[in-house]
């Protein structure tokens, strides 16, 4: 039975002239990142040194003195190791096993398997690794400790299903970030963290006034620290511009009333925002508040039909109207089965937020007219080095100014470096101010 496949398989054609390799090969080794793999010979011959299960210790099959080189390749080790193997016992009830491989035989090596492989004169094979959906957990960490982003994300938003992903985030590896290898300095804002700045839900309305009981969002900062925090609270009174309240995370009252412009109201029944579902994923659907708890828990009804109880200040957002050129996902059903499609949205209606009037352009081209926000949801995008894009330089949201330019940098808090198409450059740019230029070709106006 074939195991699913959910990252993409390589294949490999492998060629060992005798004339320029002779006795080619390698030495005792584990596959990377978890895979499995098969091999198949065309022409020639291998010899297969394959441990026993659960021997993991490689560091008792390095060559002994009798390689007589200082650095030894297969041949040598092979002759020092390999030909020992069947006749050494490794510790776990087991001795290696020799396998001859002939022209048109094929053999599987599992993931962790440790082995290694010699080559008889002149010899043709074919080799595939491949991830195993059974083997997702393995292949996730191996992935993550790399400290190579791009890997994780390609399989994370690429590849593995929404099943998996849910999998993977209640893996201890989840969030994959803290173990990226710094590549630039973070001299900016997070871009998207699990910190509820980043996740604002209102912007200072100079007309709003917070009520007893209200819960709410505090700025504030340490003595000598200059960054500011913000932890949720509520409200014990009001006077003038000013409220006293009560902090929810065990932050010590500091005696103080706080000014209006420091404080930023939390959602109330009866708003729309934007809500993870589950409150783990990285999927922000649109919602309205049907309960709002003193606790600072919320309970939500997507706009899809579906519900969320109890979900905590971090799964939690404003919801902003969708604007032209946004990166999104698209629900779509088929034979009684739901997806969800990479898509853009192409064109906005004077009825966008009321009537849903969006249009929709699929990655692969289709468009699908008057498509309703409960059928949409956002997804945080990618993007690579020199990858061309529009940007707006006003907004977030991208709804004023565009321009062409191209990505300079990605920094490792998540956020662009981008040169212009008129020499100008900017630095620290959010991803949600970046379009593909594809999806902005019809109809925009570059300032």
């Amino acid at each position: 039975m074939l195991i699913p496949c959910f990252r993409a398989c390589v294949s490999l054609l492998i060629l060992f002239p005798a004339t320029f390799f002779p006795g080619t090969g390698t030495m005792s080794h584990v596959d990377p990142y978890g895979t499995d793999a098969w091999n198949t010979v065309i022409k020639g011959h291998k010899w297969w040194v394959i441990f026993p299960e659960g021997f993991k210790d490689e560091a008792q099959l390095h060559c002994d003195p009798s390689c007589s080189v200082k650095d030894p390749l297969s041949p040598h080790w092979y002759a020092s190791v390999g030909i020992n193997a069947a006749r050494s016992e490794y510790g776990v009830g087991g001795y290696g096993q020799h396998v001859l491989q002939k022209a048109g035989e094929t053999i599987y090596i599992p993931d962790g398997q440790l082995h290694s492989v010699y080559n008889y004169g002149e010899t043709i094979a074919i080799t595939k690794n491949f991830a195993s959906a059974a083997n997702l957990d393995e292949i996730w960490m191996e992935t993550v400790t790399s400290g190579d982003r791009d890997k994780w994300r390609s399989m994370y938003y690429h590849t593995l299903n929404r099943a998996q992903r849910r999998r993977v985030r209640q893996s201890p590896y989840w969030p994959p970030g803290q173990w990226e290898e710094d590549k630039s300095v973070p001299d900016c804002d997070n871009d998207e963290d699990a910190d509820s700045t980043d996740f604002p839900m209102r912007e200072y309305d100079p007309k709003w006034a917070p009520q007893i009981g209200d819960l709410v969002e505090v700025e504030y900062s340490f003595a000598g620290d200059d960054v500011s925090h913000w932890a949720m609270a509520r409200v014990l009174t009001v006077q003038d511009s000013a409220a006293d309240v009560e902090f929810l995370d065990n932050k010590p009252n500091d005696g103080k009333d706080y000014q209006f412009e420091f404080l930023r109201a939390l959602p109330k029944e009866g708003d729309v925002v934007e809500a993870q579902s589950g409150g783990n994923s990285i999927e922000w659907y649109k919602a309205t508040v049907v309960k709002a708890y003193l606790n600072a828990t919320w309970d939500v009804h997507y706009a899809h039909g579906d519900m969320d109880f109890g979900l905590t200040r971090v799964s939690l957002r404003e919801h902003f109207p969708f604007s032209k050129g946004e990166m999104v996902q698209m629900l779509r059903r088929k034979d009684g089965q739901e997806y969800w499609v990479d898509s853009t949205i192409s064109d906005i209606s004077s009825t966008a937020d009321a009537k849903e009037g969006v249009t929709v352009k699929h990655f692969d081209g289709k468009e699908v007219e008057d498509v309703p926000s409960k059928l949409l949801r956002r997804v945080r995008w990618y993007f690579e080095i020199d990858e061309d894009v529009v940007v707006s330089t006003v907004s977030d949201y991208g709804e004023d100014s565009f321009y062409k330019g191209r990505v300079t940098n990605v920094r490792k808090n998540g956020r662009y470096d981008i040169f212009f198409d008129d020499g100008d450059s900017d630095s620290c740019v959010s991803w949600r101010a970046l379009r593909f230029p594809w999806a902005m070709e019809d109809g925009w106006d570059e300032e």
